[in-house]
Order: C-alpha cells, then sequence, then structure tokens
C-alpha cells in the first residue's frame, strides 16, 4: 500500500486565493487519508488479535474443546500431570524455596556502622563542642560457619528435589488409577447402553405379540421390570463414568472440563504381567530400587543434611571474632583519636549444648527414617507383585474362561427364546450373567491394568525418571 499526503503547508502556497479560515482540498485529503489507514491498521490488529486467541484457546490442553481432553492418551495424561497437578506443583515450589535459601545463607555478615555526637558542656550545643563518635564494626564468622550453611542449604535442596519425584511418582500411581477406572467405566456404559436398547427391542416384540393374543399379559409385566432394572444399571454406569471423570479431571488440575474427558488408551494386555514378574529382573529391580528410589533418595539426603547441621551446631564453639575502628573528636582531646576493639564471646552461661544434642537427636532419627523408607519400599514391592499376580489370575480367567462361557450361554437362551422353546425366566438370567460377567471382566482387567502401573512405579528409581 503507498499512500501520498499532501503538505498543508504546500497546500495553502499553491492556493492564494482561497478564502480565510476554510480547509483546502489537499488538507481535507490527507486527512481522510490518515483517518482511513488508523482504520484500516486497527481491523489489522483486531482480526490478528483474534487470531491468536483462537490459536491460543485451541491449542490449551484445559480448553474443554481441546483434542488432548476429548480423546486423552495415557502419556498425554502423564505430561498434563507433571504440567498442571497441585501436589506436584506445591512440591516444585518447595524445591524452588529449597533453592532460594542457597543464595540466603551463602553470605558473610553485613558490617555494622555506629555514630554518635553529644554535647560536652550543659547547656552548650555548639557543632564545635560537641564530642563525635564513628565507629565501624565487622563479624568474622570461624569454624567454617558459612560453608557448612550452605552444605545444609544444598543438601535440603537435595532432599526437596528428591521429594518431588516422590510426589510425581505417587501422582503417577494415582493417575494410573483414575485413568484406568475412566477407561472401564465407558466399557461397562457401553454395554450397559447396549443391554438397555437390547432389552427395550424385546419390549417391543413382545408388545406385539401381547396385541396379537400370543403372549401372556403377566409376561410383559415381567419385561418391563426387567426393562426398568436394566435401565437403573444403566444409570449407574452413567454416574460410575461422571465419577471416573471427576476424578481423573482433579488429578490434572481441569476440574472445570470433567465432562469433556474422555480415555482412548486401550486397557493393556494381559501378557505384560510376564515381563514385569520375570524374578530375575523383579529382584534386580529391587535392589536398585532400595537406594534409589525417590522417597529412600529424600530420606538420605536429610541424614547428610542433618550430620551437616550437627557439624554446624558443633562449629557454635568456636568462637566468632569481631573487629572494630573508631574515630573519636572531642575537643577536651585537643583533636581527633583513632581505636581498634576486638570482642570475642565467654561461653560462660551456654556452650551450645542444647544445640548440639538436639541436633545428634535429629541425625539419629533421620537415619532410622532411612531404614524405614528402604522397609517401605520392599514392602511396597512384595505387595505390588502379589497384587499384580493375583489380578492377572483374576483377569485371565474371567477374560478366557467365564466370559465365552457366559456369551455362549445368552446366545443359546436367546435363539431358543426366538424358536419359542425358551422362557424369559431363562433369557433374563441368561442376560443378567452375561452382564455381570462382562461388568466384572472388564473392571478385573482394569484392576490389572493399575496393579502392573503400581509395581512398575514401585520399582521406579528417581535417575529412570
Amino acid at each position: 500500500m503507498s499512500l501520498t499526503l499532501t503538505s498543508v503547508d504546500a497546500a495553502r502556497g499553491h492556493n492564494p486565493g482561497r478564502t480565510p479560515g476554510t480547509r483546502s482540498p489537499g488538507v481535507r485529503l490527507g486527512r481522510l487519508t490518515c483517518v482511513v489507514c488508523a482504520l484500516l491498521l486497527g481491523l489489522l490488529a483486531t482480526q490478528a488479535f483474534a487470531q491468536r486467541s483462537a490459536a491460543n484457546l485451541a491449542s490449551n490442553p484445559t480448553n474443554p474443546s481441546s483434542p488432548a481432553l476429548n480423546a486423552l492418551t495415557f502419556s498425554k495424561a502423564q505430561e498434563l500431570l507433571r504440567e498442571s497437578n497441585h501436589a506436584i506443583r506445591i512440591a516444585r515450589g518447595g524445591l524452588n524455596i529449597a533453592t532460594r535459601e542457597i543464595a540466603r545463607v551463602d553470605v558473610s555478615p553485613n558490617p555494622v556502622l555506629n555514630a554518635s555526637i553529644a554535647n560536652t558542656s550543659a547547656r552548650h550545643y555548639g557543632y564545635a563542642d560537641s564530642n563525635r563518635y564513628l565507629q565501624v564494626e565487622q563479624l568474622f564468622e570461624r569454624g567454617s560457619k558459612r560453608e557448612l550453611r550452605t552444605k545444609l542449604a544444598k543438601l535440603s535442596q537435595g532432599a526437596a528435589a528428591s521429594d518431588l519425584s516422590e510426589i510425581t511418582r505417587q501422582q503417577r500411581a494415582e493417575l494410573a488409577a483414575a485413568y484406568y477406572a475412566l477407561v472401564a467405566s465407558q466399557q461397562s456404559l457401553q454395554i450397559s447402553e447396549r443391554n438397555l436398547a437390547e432389552h427395550r427391542k424385546l419390549l417391543e416384540a413382545a408388545q406385539k405379540r401381547l396385541s396379537a393374543g400370543d403372549l401372556a399379559a403377566i409376561e410383559v409385566s415381567r419385561l418391563r421390570v426387567e426393562v426398568s432394572r436394566v435401565a437403573n444399571d444403566e444409570r449407574s454406569a452413567r454416574q460410575s463414568l461422571v465419577d471416573s471423570r471427576i476424578t481423573l479431571a482433579a488429578l490434572l488440575a481441569a476440574e472445570p472440563y470433567a465432562d469433556a474427558l474422555r480415555a482412548i488408551d486401550p486397557l493393556p494386555p494381559l501378557d505384560a504381567a510376564s515381563e514385569v514378574l520375570d524374578p530375575p529382573t523383579l529382584q534386580k529391580k529391587t535392589e536398585k530400587a532400595l537406594s534409589g528410589r525417590a522417597d529412600v533418595r529424600a530420606a538420605a539426603q536429610r541424614v547428610a543434611a542433618l550430620e551437616q547441621a550437627l557439624k554446624l551446631a558443633q562449629s557454635l564453639r568456636t568462637r566468632d571474632v569481631t573487629l572494630g575502628l573508631h574515630t573519636e573528636r572531642d575537643p577536651a582531646l585537643g583533636g581527633n583519636v583513632f581505636g581498634l576493639s576486638v570482642s570475642i564471646p565467654l561461653l560462660l552461661n551456654n556452650d551450645f549444648t542444647g544445640e548440639i544434642l538436639k541436633a545428634q537427636s535429629e541425625t539419629e532419627q533421620a537415619r532410622h527414617e532411612l531404614e524405614r523408607s528402604r522397609a517401605i519400599v520392599r514392602a511396597d514391592i512384595d505387595r505390588a507383585r502379589t497384587r499384580l499376580e493375583d489380578a492377572h489370575d483374576r483377569a485371565t480367567r474371567l477374560a478366557r474362561e467365564a466370559l465365552p462361557e457366559a456369551k455362549r450361554a445368552v446366545d443359546a437362551v436367546e435363539f431358543a427364546f426366538g424358536k419359542g422353546a425358551g422362557s424369559l425366566t431363562d433369557l433374563f438370567d441368561a442376560r443378567r450373567q452375561y452382564a455381570a460377567i462382562s461388568n466384572e471382566a472388564i473392571a478385573a482387567h482394569a484392576q490389572f491394568a493399575i496393579e502392573m502401573t503400581n509395581l512398575q512405579l514401585s520399582l521406579e528409581t528417581e535417575e529412570s525418571q
């Protein structure tokens, strides 16, 4: 776009016959052009802002229309967990505080300036007759106190970092439970909806047979009762889905958008347990976890930090020295005088025994806590292993034995009923059994997925996160 603006002075110079108080055509054209340009620029800026806002809204993972929530994979859920989970963010804040603590303690004491002025004779307040005093003092720490404080802060920072890793590990376990519960709820709702639709079709067919005089009214009434029961089951499954969405949304800090959550990853195959439960691999990972899992690392870091705190408490018995330089001007002295002072505390009333004993007790307690953490790790692994074995056996038995048998039974009863050879009671029983076994198989499979994730996370070391 190119614009040509006519100068006001030029327009006036080329129109000497213009009436005073009126604007030349060139001036009016120039101002009109400026207005048009301003409007165009404002329109372009508004469009650009709207496009950026729309792009940001579409890319925001907590937006209910975002694909991240409408088609949530387990890996994407883990990414959102690390970014938005409330507990992880609080732990990350604790790590930031511990990091700032290093800068706070890695400093030397500030010097102190003392100044005073006083009159030397009663009722004489002239400046020339005053006594002036100026002193600068500096505390010099001994016993490596600054280095010990800094080491203590750095070890505390390491413990905070391990705490963050441990909180993340725990929240990932909760995420797996919530995600796979959502998958199971979605599948159970599909079964309930399909079962309800089949019963309603059966009721419609029964009503036609009743109108034709081919079926007793009592049988239709029984069928209506069964449809009502199946509808209640469908409503319960729908509520279970809502509860699962709310639980998962709370972990992802996406509470306002719980209704938009939809898990798309399938439950892991049952054969995946063989690799996780392999005895040599499990034993090797257990030994690593006993020393490298995040909670154990955090406890070990705290033991080291409290050992430094004990050394810092012991260093309090190493006396700090305060050196001072002062100058004084007193008319009675005939000019300026200078002096040097040294201050050393006398440990007569307090030799810091209490601080040292307290630090010793805290260190001993931290060592016990470290041993307790290792015992918890071993117990977690043993518990997760046995639970996974139980969940695997139960899910396998339901999926490969009970569910196929229930399917064959319901198919046979429905075929017989369609030929007029079966009763409604047999049909109801077969369908109830099949629906119950189907939901139980889904729940068992989801529990297997949760227990397998729990075992994997219980074996996870801080370096492997």
